[in-house]
C-alpha cells in the first residue's frame, strides 16, 4: 500500500514539474517572439536607408527589459558589411548605445 502511494506521488510530482516546465517554455517564447516583432519594427525606424543583412538578440543578457543585440548592415556604396552592437528597451521600443563593431569587405 506504502508503495503505491509512493508511486502516485512521484507520479504526480513528475506530471505538475513537467506541466510547468512547458508552461514556463511556452511564456518564454511569446515573450521572445514579443522582443523580436518589437526590434523588427524598431530596427527599420532607425535604420530605415540600410540594407539590413541580419541580425541578432541575446535573451539571456535581459536586464530590466533591456536585451544586448547586433545588427550587420549591407553598405552598398563601398562594398561593406558593417556589424553594430546595442541595447534594446523593450517597454519603449528604442535602440540605444549603438556602436560600430566591425567592418568587413566583400568581394
Amino acid at each position: 500500500m506504502i508503495v503505491k502511494h509512493k508511486l502516485a506521488f512521484i507520479t504526480g510530482t513528475a506530471i505538475a514539474g513537467a506541466t510547468l516546465y512547458s508552461l514556463i517554455r511556452h511564456k518564454q517564447e511569446r515573450d521572445q517572439d514579443k522582443v523580436r516583432r518589437h526590434l523588427s519594427d524598431t530596427l527599420t525606424k532607425k535604420f530605415d536607408n540600410s540594407e539590413l543583412y541580419g541580425y541578432w538578440i541575446d535573451f539571456n543578457q535581459n536586464e530590466d527589459g533591456q536585451f544586448i543585440g547586433g545588427i550587420n548592415l549591407l553598405d552598398d556604396d563601398n562594398n561593406n558589411i558593417k556589424s553594430y552592437g546595442f541595447t534594446f528597451d523593450l517597454a519603449n521600443d528604442e535602440i540605444n548605445n549603438i556602436k560600430l563593431l566591425n567592418t568587413e569587405s566583400i568581394n
